[in-house]
């Protein structure tokens, strides 16, 4: 899935996704390998590093733009390194957004 520079950031709810489930412009077809939610439990978001955790990957179909795998992306609360004007610690909320990147074998 790369780094999510093509990948399209939604917000829902946890129990949103099953088959039939459209999002931006794809379909739920099935449930997609775990392989597509091992790794890393960080992520830049709005320049800060958040940890916390991907579930829930999803085939996703379009005809006119193949296959995508969607995910889940969930963070608890947490203080954050914010860098300006100097270094300190910010809160960074809670969060929950699904992601849906173009699937490309290999």
């Amino acid at each position: 899935m790369g780094d999510g520079s093509t990948a399209t950031l939604e917000r829902r709810t946890a129990a949103d996704i099953q088959a039939g489930t459209w999002i931006d412009g794809y379909q739920a077809v099935s449930p997609a390998p775990v392989d597509f939610i091992q790794g890393d439990r960080s992520r830049a978001i709005d320049g800060h590093m958040v940890k916390g955790s991907w579930s829930d990957p999803w085939w996703m179909y379009d005809p006119g733009r193949g296959w995508a795998v969607a995910r889940r992306w969930r963070n608890k609360a947490q203080r954050v390194f914010a860098w300006s004007p100097k270094m300190h610690l910010a809160d960074f909320p809670a969060r929950e957004e699904r992601e849906v990147a173009p699937w490309t074998p290999g």
